[in-house]
């Protein structure tokens, strides 16, 4: 469902994309040309061992990944923040590889937490995805 959001968002031509992109994607399926686009967009990687994780929920680090990843195509570059990470008690939670998207996401209100806890691997709630796509499209003027 996150990638089908982030395609519908970016406007594509669901009937440009056909095919599984991954096992487990059924390729008539509503979701199925979204999980291409992200995937030929580096929006979505997989598990690295074919799968996608269809039915799987998506983690806050996760999401705020996929939301990196489409900043790049609109050419928004994601550095890794200069702000102090070590205030959040569980920093050292973050996976190596969402760490830089998780710092730029936070220094730029796209993951907002009130307290010092980033529960990276914690179920994103679809409140949470909708508020941070929606942080993301007002910070950038996706969105007016």
């Amino acid at each position: 469902m996150f990638v089908t959001v982030l395609g519908r968002l970016a406007e594509i031509d669901a009937s440009a994309y056909t095919g599984a992109a991954f096992d487990g994607v059924i390729p008539d399926q509503y979701y199925a040309p979204y999980v291409a686009w992200a995937v030929e967009n580096g929006i979505a990687l997989g598990y690295g061992d074919g799968t996608f994780g269809v039915d799987d929920e998506v983690t806050i680090e996760q999401a705020v990944v996929f939301i990196a990843r489409f900043a790049k195509l609109y050419n928004i570059k994601i550095d890794a923040a200069d702000i102090d990470y070590t205030a959040y008690t569980d920093a050292n939670d973050v996976s190596e590889w969402a760490f830089n998207e998780m710092l730029w996401a936070l220094e730029n209100g796209i993951y907002d937490v009130d307290e010092a806890v980033l529960n990276p691997q914690g179920k994103a709630a679809r409140w949470l995805v909708a508020e941070m796509i929606y942080n993301f499209c007002s910070n950038y003027e996706l969105i007016d």
